[in-house]
């Protein structure tokens, strides 16, 4: 009998060149990660039906899908121009590729494509339930700026279905995500660079670099979902659709009456939008910058629970420059 513990697991993702067909997974697609959920959700419909007593009536199996969420320490890759190992997440988030500038940047802009990855989550020793989630979406990404803690992403999801290596067998073949056999744990994982966090790097509100920020957190609501909403579609969900997305902000600013601070109340009072930098990382390649332009900022609420009075701006939304410029977010690893 074997007992797996938890510290022994790593994941894999790969962007899918078809939604909900698996790709093949190698070393190279590892990532770090802190925490990892997946979860195949088989729905029942109950009866409705009398019985003539006080017991239920069993239904029948309904909708299949499934459920994944990720968080993981924010680890350039180290080498300027080069993606980092989450670059999958990063590009199903934003709906495109990263723009790769040689030996310089990689930069996540906003797409209206919708990208799906395969997620592989192995855990040791073999012989316990592994699992895959096969397209995979981002329903949500967030970013944390940290100070005496690694800055951290999380993000998290619908997938059309999430095949394991104990039930594989007895999946029809869209369960099984066009896999003959379920995959073995890729060999030789590889991973890259070293976590990121806030003692070093800048933070730019409406072209200001004076304000003293306590907390700050990233949030890209992608409106992503797979839906189940067809009649004769079978058990599994449609091709991802999306709506409206949001990129929301939290802010945390030391209050201090200078221009820097006071001019975010007035411009919150009047409802004028600026645009934030944050940035987190001080050596070439190692380096993360988030920029959220037209950013409306609500009214403020003090906040008395440290030593020094602090302003909480919390729900911060950023707009594109125009209704198709799909530029309100973007975040670059430099």
């Amino acid at each position: 009998m074997a007992v797996s513990q938890s510290i022994l697991e790593r994941v894999f993702a790969k962007i899918e060149a078809n939604f909900g067909t698996a790709v093949t997974l190698a070393g190279a697609n590892c990532m770090r990660h802190t925490k990892c959920t997946l979860v195949a959700d088989q729905a029942y419909i109950p009866s409705s039906d009398k019985t003539g007593s006080i017991s239920a009536t069993r239904g029948k199996p309904g909708a299949r899908g499934g459920r994944w969420s990720l968080e993981w320490e924010a680890r350039p890759n180290g080498a300027a121009g080069t993606k980092a190992d989450c670059d999958p997440i990063l590009e199903a988030a934003f709906g495109a590729a990263g723009t790769v500038v040689a030996s310089t940047s990689v930069t996540y802009n906003l797409a209206s494509a919708i990208k799906s990855f395969t997620l592989g989550r192995y855990r040791q020793p073999a012989t316990v339930m592994q699992q895959i989630g096969i397209g995979c979406v981002v329903g949500e990404l967030g970013f944390t700026f940290e100070q005496q803690a690694n800055c951290k992403f999380s993000a998290s999801g619908t997938s059309l279905w999430v095949p394991d290596s104990v039930t594989f067998s007895s999946l029809d073949t869209t369960g099984k995500g066009g896999l003959g056999a379920f995959p073995a744990e890729p060999e030789t994982p590889v991973t890259n660079g070293d976590p990121v966090n806030g003692l070093t790097g800048a933070a730019t509100l409406d072209g200001n670099t004076t304000v003293q920020i306590r907390s700050a957190g990233v949030r890209l609501v992608t409106a992503v979902e797979i839906p189940h909403d067809r009649l004769f579609n079978g058990q599994y969900g449609s091709s991802p659709e999306r709506d409206i997305l949001g990129a929301f902000l939290d802010l945390t600013v030391v209050d201090e009456d200078i221009a820097a601070v006071t001019g975010l109340y007035s411009k919150a009072l009047a409802g004028t939008p600026i645009d934030i930098i944050l940035e987190a990382g001080a050596t070439a390649g190692a380096r993360i910058q988030w920029t959220l332009k037209n950013c409306l900022l609500p009214m403020p609420e003090l906040d008395d629970s440290a030593r020094k009075w602090a302003s909480n701006l919390r729900g911060i939304r950023a707009y594109p420059s125009s209704a198709t410029a799909l530029d309100e977010a973007s975040v670059k690893f430099y």
